[in-house]
């Protein structure tokens, strides 16, 4: 796989093609259950955002019953890239709840491409709720997704980190918006409308520098910048990462996680040595030894 090109509108056909064959088949053999909608959405929904060769294809299967399965992954090629598809699996009713507890899935829903329908549709007479529940899980998200960027880091995989950090930035400006109880922005032109000034320019070389093929330092590098600025909005004290990782650079680091611990940003990173596997978390305090990688 090679830096990313290609018509979007050409990469969107692409996915409705290959995802409607692909479900066509489970939905006629019954394998979901009694299936009422399947949904494209994410990125796969918004051809200007979709990344082949790096972006999932997110499906949503609705169904009249309990599902008999919950989730499903398979994978298929689009041109020359080779892309996973991840399907989730809700009943009607559980689709309905998560819709009243502010799921930020529902938000998600505003784009969308319909593979299968029977009847009316489900998903169309959603309506998208802010909660306490859509900013929690929009404030966790942002570190979560920069604790996969760090992962990433460690394993080689450059580009895929510059992916993670500009999610985690996403969700950050997601968070401050869905706080002030506006429309969240999804796609990436929405959130370019309403980033600040002082943040746009940071977002606009995120969504660049992941369409190319980025180094070992300029991943850390935007990784130190988006962190700082995740502390800053969030009002957290945040260890350096740069030094955190200059001081594992050498070791073998198989897991990494970042956290919001007590108004502080923690870093957790899981070590295995001659000595055996340690899980060591920096902080403003120090360095120390903790029992799970896990946010607390």
């Amino acid at each position: 796989m090679g830096v990313v090109g290609g018509n979007p509108e050409a990469v969107r056909a692409g996915i409705v093609d290959i995802i409607s064959r692909a479900l066509k088949i489970t939905v006629e053999l019954g394998d979901f259950g009694d299936v009422r909608e399947v949904i494209i959405f994410g990125s796969a929904a918004r051809p200007g955002d979709f990344v082949p060769g790096l972006s999932d294809v997110d499906v949503l299967v609705v169904t009249e019953g309990a599902p008999r399965r919950r989730s499903l992954r398979f994978y298929h090629e689009i041109g020359s890239y080779e892309v996973r598809v991840e399907a989730t699996l809700y009943s009607v009713d559980e689709i309905e709840r998560l819709a009243e507890e502010g799921s930020t899935l529902i938000h998600m829903l505003r784009y969308s491409i319909q593979v299968y329908v029977r009847g009316d549709s489900v998903v169309a007479r959603l309506k998208p709720r802010i909660t306490d529940h859509t900013l929690q899980v929009l404030r966790r998200s942002t570190l979560a997704a920069l604790g996969l960027a760090l992962q990433a880091y460690f394993y080689g995989e450059y580009r895929r980190s510059v992916h993670h950090t500009y999610h985690s930035i996403r969700h950050l400006i997601r968070y401050e918006v869905a706080r002030e109880g506006k429309q969240i922005p999804i796609s990436d032109g929405e959130l370019l409308e309403v980033v600040g000034a002082d943040t746009k320019d940071l977002v606009l070389e995120l969504i660049e520098l992941r369409r190319a093929d980025p180094g070992e330092e300029e991943a850390l590098k935007y990784m130190v910048k988006v962190l700082e600025r995740v502390a800053s909005r969030l009002k957290l004290v945040a260890p350096s990462l740069e030094h955190v990782v200059r001081a594992h650079r050498d070791s073998r680091v198989v897991d990494a996680n970042i956290c919001e611990e007590e108004g502080r940003i923690a870093v957790k990173l899981m070590v295995v040595s001659g000595m055996g596997t340690r899980t060591l978390k920096h902080s403003v305090d120090g360095v120390g030894e903790v029992e799970s990688i896990l946010c607390i």
